[in-house]
């Protein structure tokens, strides 16, 4: 949606940029920030970020391996 809302936008009265924008930049910001959640788990400097990335990774091996559609 946001590498496409140069052509899905077209701003006037009843539609103006701000909100648009704000949006867009919330959507970035969040991505790429820690979830709440997760707070108190933050790495400390690359090598705690290598291993965050590791358990992530293994998060996503174990909900792969559950899925009913892992061969697809």
């Amino acid at each position: 949606m946001c590498n496409w809302t140069a052509w899905w936008f077209r701003p006037g009265p009843e539609h103006p940029v701000d909100p648009v924008v704000d949006q867009i930049a919330d959507m970035a910001l969040h991505s790429l920030r820690w979830p709440d959640e997760s707070r108190h788990l933050r790495p400390a400097g690359p090598t705690g970020v290598i291993a965050r990335l590791e358990e992530e990774l293994g998060s996503l091996r174990r909900m792969l391996e559950d899925s009913p559609d892992r061969g697809v």
